[in-house]
């Protein structure tokens, strides 16, 4: 996912971004095109592999971005504007998730499992990610597969830079010990 975001020329995205801000909506759909899949690989890696609902919230964030393309200022890229407008509205729908849970009852929404059977290392990956706390997926997320800095992470999830770092370490750690069941299950097939 990184390295999408690394084919885009930085003056051609400046000059899209200048050209939606006067309110050209080729332009922005330039910017989309060019955006669109990183950023819905993010937020599929927050919602646990829920396509539906991460292309939902794709569109939702791309929406957004339209609305108040102006307000972008530049002082950041654009991609992290983008992905902290997209983790907002992952973060909202999480709240309003959890107040519907409770409206009907307390019930449990069904868990994501790592399948035994002969799943691909990529989708045991995605479920290994989906048992993370929200704010550990999005650190792994955007400074091991987007490529962000630390830096950018904090800018992007409104946390301090230790905060990030300790969400990389915490993270790590269970899903290298989700994965070394994946390991061992398959050493044994």
């Amino acid at each position: 996912m990184a390295a999408e975001l690394k084919v885009i020329r930085p003056e051609l995205a400046d000059a899209l971004i200048a050209a939606a801000q006067g309110g050209s909506d080729y332009a922005f759909t330039r910017l989309v095109r060019l955006y669109q899949s990183p950023v819905r690989a993010f937020l599929r890696r927050l919602c646990g592999g829920d396509h539906a609902r991460a292309d939902d919230l794709a569109q939702n964030t791309f929406m957004k971005a339209h609305r108040k393309i102006a307000s972008y200022t530049g002082s950041g890229s654009f991609a992290a504007w983008l992905y902290q407008m997209a983790y907002r509205l992952f973060l909202d729908e999480q709240r309003k998730l959890k107040r519907r849970k409770a409206l009907h009852g307390g019930q449990e929404l069904p868990e994501t499992a790592v399948s035994s059977s002969a799943m691909d290392l990529k989708l045991d990956i995605e479920a290994a990610l989906a048992r993370l706390r929200p704010e550990e997926c999005a650190t792994i997320t955007l400074c091991l597969s987007e490529g962000l800095s630390h830096e950018e992470a904090a800018a992007v999830l409104c946390m301090p830079v230790g905060t990030v770092k300790s969400h990389i370490a915490r993270g790590r750690k269970k899903l290298k010990a989700g994965l070394r069941v994946w390991r061992q299950e398959r050493s044994v097939n």
